[in-house]
C-alpha cells in the first residue's frame, strides 16, 4: 500500500504485532531490521545501541535475547513498538499500540510515543480505544461503525 502512495517504507515506522517476523527472531532482531530495509542504512553499532535503548525504555533491557514465545503479547507489542521507532520515521503508525499492556507500561509507551511524534517532528497515526491516548493528541476523530462521528482539533 505504502509502495503504492509513492512512500518509502524506509520513513515510515508500522507499529503492529506481525506474528510472521516474531516467529523467527529474538526480540532485539525485530528492532535493526528496518534499518537494513527501504534504502536506510544504518551500521550495525549504531543500530544495536538505538535498539538496546529503546527496549531499555519500553522495559525490555533484561529480556533482549528471547525468542517471541517466551515473551508475553504486551512484551512483543512493545518490541513491535521499538522496531517501529528504529530509525526514527518521518511518519509513524501504531495500530492499538498500548492494547495488550497493562496501565504503567502502558503510560510508558504513550510517552514514548507522544515524546517521538512531538519532540521529533514525527507524523502520527494512532489508532486505538484507549483514552490515555488522547491527552497526547494533536487530533481525535471518533469513528462508530465505520462511518465519521467527530473531528477534534486539541490545543
Amino acid at each position: 500500500m505504502l509502495r503504492a502512495l509513492g512512500a518509502s517504507t524506509a520513513h515510515v515506522g508500522l507499529a503492529v504485532i506481525a506474528e510472521i517476523l516474531l516467529v523467527v527472531l529474538a526480540a532485539p532482531g525485530p528492532c535493526p531490521l528496518p534499518g537494513h530495509a527501504g534504502g536506510i542504512r544504518i551500521r550495525r553499532a549504531a543500530a544495536r545501541l538505538r535498539a538496546d535503548g529503546l527496549l531499555e525504555t519500553l522495559g525490555l533491557a533484561g529480556r533482549s535475547r528471547q525468542l517471541p514465545g517466551q515473551l508475553s503479547g504486551g512484551e512483543q507489542q512493545r518490541v513491535a513498538i521499538a522496531r517501529a521507532l528504529i530509525n526514527d520515521p518521518a511518519v509513524l503508525l501504531a495500530d492499538e499500540p498500548t492494547a495488550s499492556l497493562d496501565t504503567q507500561r502502558g503510560q510508558a509507551v504513550v510517552e514514548l510515543l507522544a515524546g517521538q511524534i512531538h519532540e521529533r517532528g514525527t507524523a502520527g497515526l494512532l489508532v486505538t480505544h484507549d483514552p490515555r491516548m488522547a491527552g497526547s493528541a494533536d487530533r481525535i476523530v471518533r469513528l462508530t461503525d465505520g462511518g465519521l462521528i467527530e473531528a477534534v482539533e486539541v490545543t
